[in-house]
């Protein structure tokens, strides 16, 4: 896919951040605060490839791993985004940290079961780098004075910050809550210099947030968590996804997600012992999407996949 179409524009617009994989365990990516909230560790990578067929499609690969500190009430997380529309490849190094607070009675009431909820409060420090092969880029008027010639290079500093409420303790397997969570992984807009002379060789980036609200329904077969995401850029809303998620302790998982843009992502996974403690376990997802609007069959369609290794903290 190529984003940019001509050089001579007052400024170059891009994708500035890599589309959110519907994966959940990456939620922390978005939202600092989302940082290991239920007692797991696990480390692992997702990989989505969008728009198959079309020519410099977008992908983007995500390295991570995430452990929560029970006892000291914080979670600590990392990873390494490394997401690609030609020209433009925008490689991310981060830390995320979230502070747990519990409020509330925790006392038992006699006429009532224990009422305790928890808020967590997010920060994520980030390294972005943003890397423009100019040989990729499409010009009207080949030998125009104002196209890149060679590469451009620039490594750009950020910070996230994110809050996230969930009415009970978010640990325990088997209890059901509702939650609410606002974040951004990128509160600093400045944008990229690449040429202070020619302004068209410069990339102008956004405010970007997001917000999300759900319920989780644990039963004794079958957990279930509908959700809604929203993203948003500058003063809009860039895009908004529903999910539904279906999984069984242990044994497999469903989703099945649907964004504004109107893509459908459908996805499945198998839960398999890990075999090095009594409660670790290796998971295993795949991801199919398709856009249903009027551009469906020239975007094609997009996959993905999910593997990780996750066990108790």
């Amino acid at each position: 896919m190529l984003v940019v179409t001509m050089v001579t524009l007052p400024t170059l617009e891009a994708q500035q951040l890599p589309a959110r994989s519907p994966f959940i365990p990456n939620n922390f990516i978005w939202n600092p605060a989302m940082t290991a909230v239920e007692d797991f560790w696990e480390l692992g990578v997702t990989h989505q490839q969008e728009w198959v067929g079309f020519e410099d499609a977008p992908q983007t690969t995500t390295i991570y791993g995430q452990y929560p500190f029970r006892k000291q009430n914080f979670s600590l997380g990392g990873f390494l985004a490394l997401d690609e529309i030609k020209p433009v490849r925008n490689n991310t190094l981060a830390i995320t940290y979230a502070y747990k607070l519990s409020f509330g009675p925790r006392r038992r009431r006699r006429s009532g079961p224990r009422r305790e909820a928890q808020l967590s409060l997010g920060l994520m420090l980030a390294m972005q780098q943003i890397f423009i092969d100019g040989a990729d880029y499409l010009v009207r008027d080949v030998g125009d004075p104002l196209q890149p010639v060679g590469e451009l290079n620039e490594f750009v500093p950020n910070v996230g910050l994110g809050v996230f409420f969930a009415s009970k303790p978010t640990g325990p397997k088997d209890k059901s809550f509702f939650y609410a969570g606002a974040g951004t992984n990128q509160i600093l807009p400045q944008d990229v210099a690449f040429r202070e002379t020619l302004p068209s060789g410069n990339l102008e980036r956004a405010f970007h947030g997001n917000a999300t609200v759900g319920y989780r329904s644990a039963g004794n077969a079958l957990t279930i968590e509908p959700s809604l995401w929203l993203n948003l850029a500058g003063k809009n809303i860039s895009n908004s996804q529903f999910n539904l998620h279906l999984e069984k302790e242990r044994a497999f998982w469903a989703g099945l997600s649907y964004s504004l843009n109107q893509t459908l992502a459908i996805q499945a996974g198998y839960v398999l012992p890990g075999g090095f403690t009594d409660d670790d376990t290796i998971r295993l997802g795949l991801l199919g999407s398709f856009n249903m609007g009027s551009f469906g069959a020239s975007r094609g369609l997009g996959y993905g996949f999910y593997l990780a290794y996750r066990t108790g903290a």
